[in-house]
């Protein structure tokens, strides 16, 4: 008898009252330019994005909604890891123009924008979405960036959707793709690394990262012991400690940027003047469904005044990351420029012994 194959992970009815929408504008838009690389002028990724904007507003029918984007200048990461997205390009002045126009799409629509200086659009859903489930919200987070998937949850209340398919990425697919849930994502990341994001260490793919993870349980659990694998793993695990560390760091969203979260502000809707500058930008864009938008507006459901005041609450303050690894760090590491965990106490070097079995004095079984 074999296991049955999970079930997908649905969106939200069209229409329900509890449904929040959350866009990562930057990376639908980067996406565009990447594949289409736009000439000025040309409203090639504004017309993109923004006809999926309003193919989402009509046929989800989210009672809340939110834009996520970067804002230029250098982030957090580029504090701790000089390399950082360093070989990325700026997009050019044509882009930003297009940004501009979906810009003035959203505020048409009254649709609020969280950017704040240092951070990038992540970091602002992940702590939109975290403050959107602390008052009962269910959220749909809609990007393509797999870095978000460490934020479902195993009840369905987070989920990630690509804006296409007819279903989203939940804790279930997580696990079926990496072989690890979403808890456990960031330190695999953190061991294979993450494209230009995050170096990971050398030699150590998401399969092998994976197997660690569920041998070991996390990242600090498989540096602790990495003289318990034999051959160049060993010797992966043992030169690459700080470097997976780092990483951690890297990969693993904020939820503490600062952004306004207003419900009411977030509610959708709009009213009979935006209407008609709706109209007016459909038309530029040659996007039909604004175009059709009725000249009345759309007027923005009532609001719980106990959610309202709910969400209006401070988000709590996070403690920063700990990084008592206990691992050794070799000398050649130390080039990364980071402050590397603390090393456990010198000891003599021991002599062979049996892998598979626990030795006097080990603190875990070997696992």
């Amino acid at each position: 008898m074999t296991n049955a194959p999970p079930r997908p992970t649905l969106l939200p009815a069209p229409g329900e009252p509890d449904a929040c929408y959350l866009l990562d504008l930057s990376g639908w838009a980067r996406a565009v330019h990447e594949v289409r690389r736009p000439l000025a002028g040309d409203h090639v990724v504004s017309r993109s994005v923004v006809d999926r904007l309003v193919n989402l507003l009509l046929d989800q029918q989210p009672a809340y909604l939110a834009v996520a984007a970067d804002t230029p200048g250098d982030t957090w990461q580029n504090a701790i890891w000089s390399g950082y997205k360093a070989k990325r390009v700026a997009p050019g002045p044509a882009y930003d123009a297009e940004i501009e126009t979906i810009l003035r799409v959203l505020a048409a629509h009254r649709i609020p924008v969280f950017r704040a200086a240092g951070f990038e659009a992540d970091d602002l859903l992940a702590t939109a979405a975290r403050r959107a489930r602390r008052v009962g919200l269910r959220v749909v987070i809609v990007s393509r960036d797999h870095d978000l998937y460490q934020l479902c949850d195993e009840a369905g209340e987070i989920v990630i959707w690509d804006g296409i398919a007819a279903t989203a990425t939940g804790a279930p697919e997580v696990r079926a793709r990496y072989g690890v849930g979403p808890p456990q994502l960031a330190d695999l990341m953190a061991l294979a690394g993450d494209s230009d994001e995050a170096p990971g260490i050398a030699g150590v793919g998401e399969k092998t990262a994976a197997e660690l993870l569920r041998k070991r349980g996390s990242l600090a659990e498989v540096l602790r012991k990495w003289d318990w694998e034999t051959g160049a793993r060993r010797a992966r695990l043992r030169d690459g400690a700080a470097a997976a560390w780092m990483s951690r760091q890297l990969v693993t969203l904020r939820e503490d940027a600062p952004l306004d979260f207003d419900l009411a502000e977030m509610a959708v809707g709009w009213g009979a003047d935006d209407a008609r500058i709706i109209r007016q930008l459909g038309e530029e864009l040659e996007i039909p469904r604004m175009v059709g938008v009725l000249p009345g507006g759309f007027p923005k459901a009532a609001q719980s005044a106990e959610r309202l005041a709910a969400a209006a609450e401070p988000a709590a303050a996070l403690e920063p990351p700990s990084a008592d690894l206990l691992v050794t760090v070799p000398p050649a590491i130390t080039a990364l420029h980071i402050d590397p965990p603390p090393a456990p106490a010198a000891s003599a070097p021991r002599a062979p012994v049996d892998e598979s079995a626990p030795q006097q004095g080990d603190l875990f079984a070997r696992t």
